[in-house]
């Protein structure tokens, strides 16, 4: 599993839990997005330099792999291709 994969997969996790449990999710159950699915775009934003990574799943995200949450740790994460 590339580091790509395991953030998708954790980051997945994350927003399972954000939006079981906090209303400012809400709003993505509501226009059909699902956890994996934002997952999934998020990373691939944060990847090309298009995505925040002050968000609570990106947050926990990178507490949980133990990478610093800037974007240059996590750019450099993802490009990695195990860890």
């Amino acid at each position: 599993m590339t580091n790509f994969e395991k953030f998708v997969a954790t980051l997945g996790i994350q927003y399972s839990d954000l939006f079981a449990n906090h209303p400012a999710y809400a709003r993505h159950i509501a226009i059909g997005t699902n956890p994996d699915i934002l997952a999934l775009n998020v990373t691939l934003g944060l990847r090309d330099g298009a995505a925040d990574k002050s968000g609570a799943g990106v947050v926990a995200t990178c507490k949980a792999l133990g990478i610093p949450n800037t974007y240059k740790a996590i750019r450099a994460y993802l490009k990695e291709p195990t860890k």
